[in-house]
């Protein structure tokens, strides 16, 4: 309890769990927006698709063999002749995808040149597996930097300014004491996003959501637990705060963008 009132007590750490909070609030509420709407979007297409499809199996038979052929031919034209892949209970957490994968397969006897292509707006096909910041995305990104500046606020700053030492000299258990803060922290990081997605994830899938965002909630906690022992284990090194923080920094861009660049080349190498 002494740990969670000293951590709570600093106006920086309450400024940092601000700004991130308020960040996975913004980008929730606009992957919702997105989610309805690409959700509305394709049940619009699926009504169109079962009325035409009615409308043609309406009509009445065709006299010639021919005219028969043309007529299923021309169906399968249409709407009707479209496969629609309906999106996951995860779509709110990634919905960058859907606007350059198609999800519609069309189903003809036409030719493959001529029936794949797709219209609308061009784009550069190297930066389309990158997306846009979506919610799963942006909290990938900036649980690592709140993780970094909560460390910074706590660990770093008490150790420099001599407070820690007294801290240790105090406590029978001075490792007790830090693998509280390591958890109080992972604990107000990891918390937010487990609750902004698990509300954003039941309100777009309702019910069938629920496997989902557990199994979500767990890899946040996870992934929030790795990052602060990893920026707590830095902060033990025998540095400076800023120095520190570089040392941090240093390793997320490592780890975030270094590491899978490098098995992406490796695998292009190894599978060309």
């Amino acid at each position: 309890m002494a740990e969670c009132r000293r951590f709570f007590g600093q106006r920086l750490n309450l400024l940092v769990l601000g700004i991130y909070v308020g960040l996975l609030l913004l980008a929730a509420l606009w992957a919702a927006l997105q989610a309805d709407q690409l959700r509305s979007e394709q049940a619009r297409r699926e009504g169109v698709r079962a009325q035409t499809l009615a409308q043609g199996l309406a009509q009445p038979p065709a006299a010639t063999l021919h005219a028969a052929a043309m007529q299923a031919f021309t169906l399968g034209r249409s709407q009707a002749g479209l496969a629609q892949l309906s999106p996951a209970p995860g779509l709110v957490l990634s919905v960058s995808p859907f606007h350059y994968q198609p999800t519609a397969i069309a189903v003809s006897v036409e030719s493959r040149h001529g029936d794949g292509r797709r219209s609308g707006v061009l784009g550069n096909p190297l930066l389309g597996p990158l997306g846009s910041l979506d919610l799963g995305l942006l909290i990938s990104l900036l649980m690592p930097l709140a993780a970094i500046g909560l460390a910074a606020a706590t660990l770093a700053e008490h150790r420099e300014q001599g407070l820690w030492r007294l801290v240790c000299c105090q406590s029978a258990s001075p490792w007790l004491v830090l693998t509280a803060g390591m958890l109080i922290q992972a604990l107000a990081v990891g918390l937010p996003a487990l609750l902004i997605c698990a509300v954003a994830l039941l309100r777009d899938a309702g019910v069938q959501g629920w496997t989902t965002a557990l199994l979500w909630g767990a890899c946040l906690l996870c992934y929030a637990l790795f990052w602060t022992i990893l920026v707590h284990l830095l902060g033990l090194l025998r540095l400076a705060s800023g120095a520190s923080v570089m040392v941090a920094l240093a390793a997320w861009l490592g780890l975030t963008f270094g590491l899978p660049a490098a098995a992406q080349a490796w695998a292009a190498h190894q599978h060309p």
